[in-house]
This record gives structure tokens, C-alpha cells and sequence, in this order.
């Protein structure tokens, strides 16, 4: 027994100081400046991918050699190119750091510390075995379509880089190297293919909005690349440019990091949250994030969403507002990013409302998400402009 575990730290050793063939220029920017931005994006975070095809019995493996970066949250996810959701998913709290570095995403670690460095394998199905000896490893996803080449894609998420920190989280991107699987020789890097944009899922889509009421409903996130650390919920708004639409909701604990560089601990209820203002088609406006939310004294975030002309307006009453855009038919998205079990608004109190699978004279509000997590959940109205300069379109809010 112990020459075999000498043999695998031999075998470690000698892997790790092998140089593969550099294959950086794989990486592609995912936009998500608003506006421009796909698949429901936040605009507060940054997303990276790499998008290849390879032949269906391929032994190539993908080193990825990074640093921890300096941000509430980062992941690495593999996806299946079927069905578009997350087959292997790698948070940050449970990525291991290399010899003589540390996580700064446990709980109570520093996160000013600079030995920060990790390495994540992505390796062919079935191949997991061989590389025991290491942390941090990922299998492709098996492909049951009979082609000669397997398409594939690994996303690197950076959510809400420090305030002082470029778009990456003040790190490089991971570097890119190709190995052999079998020999872990040096291999050419995989060929970058392009793939189809996904067909929009009805089963995201929220039902129709109630007669002046706002209503949130849980959404699964299929189909369109979503974090399966994320949960969601999603409200749509009508086609009336000239509404106001007005709601609250109790927010969620999270670790401050944005400004206050808390250091994470476990007592925190959400890692992260986040409203967008997206179109049905993907594209996403504008994002308010916790640490820039105007949090009552009470711990509601109060929020108003209307035409950009009132904005000044609705903004001197002290309450945050997001710009409806020029879309046709918006949705407001709200994440809450990574819930303890126990806490008592966790969004998976909640069933999915599957809109698709109502009749159109069903009635969708008893799946509303106030009725499972209370206060927790966003709750309100839309109404007129002048009536909302009257009475907020009924709806209270602590100033």
C-alpha cells in the first residue's frame, strides 16, 4: 500500500510539473454589460467560457491553473450540450487549494491572503479514476448523440468582483493546458466549435401578470445555462411602457464583501442576491445587487420599476429603482445565490409554477412565493404613473 500511494504521489508530482500545450485562446467573453448580454446574465458578475468539439473517443484532458479571486463567489461548470444544464458544477468553497496555498472562500479564512492558487481537471467520462491522486476533478458529460465529434463547454463564473477589483476578481484568467489523458503527454488543444444558440424553455417563463397585482413565482432555469448553486424566482411585467411597478421584500443576510471585505462564515442566510430586469428573450438590463441595494431599517429592500424618465423622481424618495428598458415583455429576476438549508426564505420552499402546464383560465397565484416563504418573497403591484405619485399604487413603503 505504500508504494502504491508513492507511486501516485510520484505520479502527481511529475504530472504537475509537466507543461501542457497552452490553449488560452479558447477562452470567450460572455457579455454582460446591459443590454447586450444573453441568457438572463447578471450585469454585476463576469462569465468566461470555452466552446469545442472533439472526437467522440478523445483522451484529450484540460488543465485549468488559476488563483482564487477576490470576489463573493466563482464556479466552474460543465454542460451538456442537450440540454443546456450543468452536468459537473465546481463552487469555490469546495475547490482545494495547492500545497501551500489556502481557500479564502471557507468560512473565517482571509481573504487578503496571497498564496491562493488551485487546480481544476476536466477529464473524458470515465476517466475520473485515473486521476484519484488529484483534487478538483470534472468529467465531460457522456454524449448519447451519434455524431463523430462531441461538442462541449465549461463556463468560469466571477460573481461580484470587489469593489477595487477589475472585472476577474483582480486575477488572471485560468490557464489553459491540454494533456493526453492516457500518456499525459502534451496534446494539440481542442478545436473551438461554435454552438447553436439555445431555443428560449416556456419552462422559465412566469405566468401572466394579475390585474394590478405583482406576483413572483419559482422558475426552474432550464435549458439556458443556469448555476445550479442559484435558485430563482421571476415576475413578468405587462407591454404598457408608461406603468410603474412597485414591490418589497425582506432581504436575505449575506457576507458584505463588496465593501466590507467580511471575511465569509456559515451564519450568513444567502451568499448572494440580486434583482435583473430582463427581456422574455434573454437579454438583461439593468442588476441591483445587495451591496448596493438601499436596505430599510426594517431590512426590506423597497424597489420601484418604471420608464427611465423616473428615474430622478423615484429615486429621491429613497427607494431603488430599475429602469424598464425598452423591452416588449420584461421579467424581473430575482437570484438568491447559494441559501443555507435552514433558513426560512429559502426559495426552495417553493414549487416550480410550470406556466406551460396551466389551462388559460387557470389560476397560477397559489404558486406565488409569499405564500411559502412570507415576507422573503417580492410581493407588490403596478398601477399608472399618476396613480403611483398618489398612494405608490397602494402598496407601503418605510422611507
Amino acid at each position: 500500500m505504500k508504494r502504491i500511494g508513492f507511486l501516485f504521489l510520484l505520479v502527481h508530482l511529475i504530472i504537475c510539473s509537466t507543461q501542457g500545450e497552452i490553449c488560452d485562446y479558447l477562452w470567450q467573453s460572455l457579455d454582460s454589460t446591459p443590454y447586450q448580454s444573453s441568457l438572463f446574465t447578471d450585469s454585476n458578475n463576469t462569465y468566461w467560457r470555452i466552446r469545442f468539439r472533439l472526437p467522440r473517443d478523445s483522451k484529450t484532458a484540460l488543465k485549468f491553473s488559476a488563483r482564487f479571486s477576490y470576489s463573493r463567489y466563482m464556479s466552474f461548470n460543465v454542460y451538456d450540450q442537450t440540454t443546456l444544464d450543468s452536468q459537473h458544477s465546481l463552487a469555490d468553497f469546495n475547490i482545494q487549494p495547492e500545497p501551500g496555498s489556502l481557500n479564502p472562500f471557507l468560512d473565517g479564512a482571509s481573504r487578503d491572503l496571497n498564496n491562493r492558487n488551485y487546480t481544476v481537471w476536466v477529464v473524458p467520462s470515465g476517466m475520473k479514476d485515473k486521476f484519484s491522486s488529484f483534487s478538483n476533478v470534472m468529467e465531460y458529460p457522456i454524449t448519447h448523440q451519434e455524431s463523430a465529434f462531441q461538442y462541449l463547454e465549461v463556463w468560469y463564473r466571477i460573481y461580484f468582483p470587489d469593489i477595487f477589483s477589475d472585472s476577474n476578481g483582480n486575477v488572471p484568467l485560468p490557464q489553459i493546458e491540454s494533456f493526453d489523458s492516457d500518456t499525459m503527454n502534451k496534446k494539440e488543444c481542442p478545436e473551438r466549435g461554435e454552438i447553436p444558440p439555445p431555443e428560449l424553455s416556456l419552462s422559465n417563463s412566469p405566468p401572466i401578470p394579475s390585474e394590478g397585482e405583482l406576483f413572483f413565482y419559482r422558475s426552474p432555469g432550464a435549458n439556458i445555462y443556469s448555476l445550479p448553486d442559484n435558485q430563482y424566482l421571476t415576475s413578468r411585467l405587462t407591454r404598457k411602457k408608461n406603468e410603474v411597478y412597485v414591490f418589497k421584500f425582506r432581504s436575505p443576510q449575506f457576507s458584505n464583501t463588496y465593501f466590507d471585505h467580511d471575511k465569509f462564515n456559515g451564519n450568513t442566510q444567502v451568499r448572494y442576491w440580486s434583482l435583473c430586469l430582463s427581456g422574455v428573450n434573454g437579454v438583461t438590463g439593468e442588476c441591483l445587487a445587495d451591496s448596493k441595494a438601499k436596505i430599510s431599517k426594517e431590512g426590506f429592500v423597497n424597489v420601484v420599476v418604471g420608464a427611465e424618465e423616473y428615474r430622478k423622481e423615484i429615486e429621491s424618495l429613497g427607494v431603488n429603482f430599475i429602469s424598464r428598458g425598452n423591452f416588449t415583455l420584461p421579467v424581473i429576476l430575482y437570484r438568491n445565490l447559494l441559501s443555507r438549508k435552514s433558513f426560512e426564505g429559502n426559495l426552495d420552499k417553493i414549487p416550480i409554477c410550470y406556466p406551460q402546464g396551466l389551462s388559460q383560465s387557470a389560476d397560477a397565484k397559489p404558486f406565488a412565493a409569499h405564500h411559502f416563504i412570507g415576507d422573503y418573497a417580492p410581493l407588490g403591484a403596478y398601477c399608472s404613473w399618476s396613480e403611483f405619485l398618489k398612494n405608490h399604487c397602494g402598496v407601503s413603503l418605510p422611507f
